[in-house]
């Protein structure tokens, strides 16, 4: 199976975060406005306005870990991959004009919906930040705080920039950059009045939110069923998703037959109907 950011491509969008149907299943609620905030290489959000299934939205608010994790990877010389625990950002000192300098950037000002990767934010900048600093009289830990509150910050404009109103009650973590106290601290500073907690709460691993939802995405191609298409994006068209290889001839008519054998006497014009709810079980471990 693969494909499935070029299809979402093909029916008008932009391909990427693309998680909005899955987070929305997993985390909206009849009372509460909710955020699913993942923060990778690059960080993106999914707002669940509350009691709105179909009207969750996502985007890449800017840099994950990829600014960080390079800012590490040069100053140890590639010895250490990424900034555990925030150890060296909070030892160090923010230069907050450099942050708010970076944050009126092209991307971070621009509307949404919007995506981004590694070629906008790619590890050269990183270095290029580092080493104007560390003419300045920077130290490496000056440096990674700085840049880790780029990441932050971002986060909390984005929020309240593109969220519902009247501001959202809870977010929900996935990814690395979770577990980096330096970010989450300053969010829990910014957004006082919002719960912040793991995706494990709602019962989805925190490192396997992606996995979590590729396998849906997975499940529903195979079985022809579209997606909630997502709100605030270039067209809200719905259609299957993904590509699948059939390989060896046989298990592919096994798959065939399953997939029959589930639909049963379903009416066919009612199978392209999106999944609506999901049951998620308790871990067995």
């Amino acid at each position: 199976m693969s494909n499935f950011r070029v299809s979402d491509m093909a029916l008008g969008r932009q391909g990427c975060p693309f998680f909005s149907a899955f987070d929305s299943l997993v985390a909206s609620h009849p009372t509460l406005n909710r955020a699913v905030q993942n923060i990778g290489g690059i960080a993106n959000i999914t707002f669940c306005p509350k009691n709105a299934l179909d009207e969750a939205y996502d985007f890449d608010a800017g840099p994950g870990n990829v600014f960080i994790d390079g800012a590490v990877r040069y100053f140890t010389q590639g010895k250490r991959q990424y900034d555990k625990d925030g150890a060296m950002a909070r030892a160090g000192r923010v230069n907050q004009a450099i942050v708010d300098e970076t944050l009126k950037g092209p991307y971070f000002v621009h509307d949404i919906p919007k995506t981004t990767g590694r070629e906008t934010f790619g590890e050269n900048w990183s270095q290029e930040l580092c080493e104007r600093m560390m003419a300045e009289g920077a130290t490496p830990e000056d440096c990674v705080a700085t840049i880790t509150r780029i990441t932050a910050q971002a986060l909390v404009e984005a929020y309240k920039r593109w969220g519902p109103k009247e501001g959202v009650d809870e977010i929900y973590l996935g990814g690395g950059g979770s577990f980096n106290p330096a970010i989450i601290d300053y969010l829990r500073e910014k957004l006082p009045k919002t719960k912040i907690a793991f995706l494990d709460e709602l019962g989805v691993p925190c490192s396997a939110r992606e996995a979590a939802d590729f396998s849906l995405k997975g499940l529903e191609m195979i079985l022809g069923r579209a997606l909630m298409p997502p709100k605030r994006a270039e067209s809200d068209r719905m259609g299957i998703t993904g590509h699948m290889q059939p390989g060896e001839g046989l298990r592919y008519h096994k798959i065939l037959g399953h997939v029959q054998g589930f639909w049963g006497d379903y009416p066919l014009e009612k199978r392209m109907n999106p999944v609506r709810k999901v049951i998620v079980l308790p871990s067995k471990h």
